[in-house]
């Protein structure tokens, strides 16, 4: 909806204007939404409009991110022999922690989980969960598009199958399957 809304305003002459408006205005205009409505349906859009500001900063510095990469790939090695309920356990942590906001553009290690000690940044949680994801069901969509930096990790991946300890197999695609 908002990409949308640019995307027309950039057609039009002052486009650039309002373009730099909206970079410098927006972000603030979503959190005092977020204030005022969070779980209503204008939350919900607000919150739709952050994720897709924060998605456009992330692939603007350059398109591929070697980072995200990197991230992914450090997740298949620590998922290599996860039972598969211990993936989810952490998968579902780092979605509840996501649901209120993970700043993706910022690498400071400012978030922590209870299921994974150390600290986090943003985009490193959010590579744990797509990951996770893509072990646990490939079809969800968590709102933030990893799948190129995802299959070079993959591709990049040295383990073959990542095989957890209940018949949960991790193919060398990094697609989750169930096993006898």
């Amino acid at each position: 909806m908002v990409g949308q809304l640019v995307v027309q305003l950039r057609s039009y002459s002052v486009g650039a204007r309002v373009d730099d408006w909206i970079w410098n205005h927006l972000p603030e205009a979503y959190v005092k939404v977020l204030a005022l409505d969070r779980n209503g349906p204008m939350g919900e859009m607000a919150e739709q409009g952050r994720s897709w500001i924060a998605q456009q900063s992330f692939r603007g510095r350059g398109g591929f991110r070697p980072d995200a990469m990197s991230y992914c790939q450090g997740a298949l090695e620590r998922f290599k022999d996860t039972p598969r309920a211990e993936v989810q356990k952490i998968t579902f942590e780092i979605a509840m922690l996501g649901s209120r906001g993970l700043d993706v553009n910022d690498p400071a290690e400012q978030y922590s989980l209870r299921s994974i000690p150390g600290k986090f940044s943003g985009l490193h949680l959010l590579c744990i969960e797509y990951v996770g994801f893509q072990i646990i069901d490939p079809k969800v969509d968590i709102g933030f598009d990893l799948s190129a930096e995802y299959a070079a990790a993959r591709a990049m991946f040295r383990g073959g199958e990542i095989r957890s300890h209940d018949t949960h197999v991790v193919d060398a695609n990094g697609r989750g399957k169930e096993t006898c």
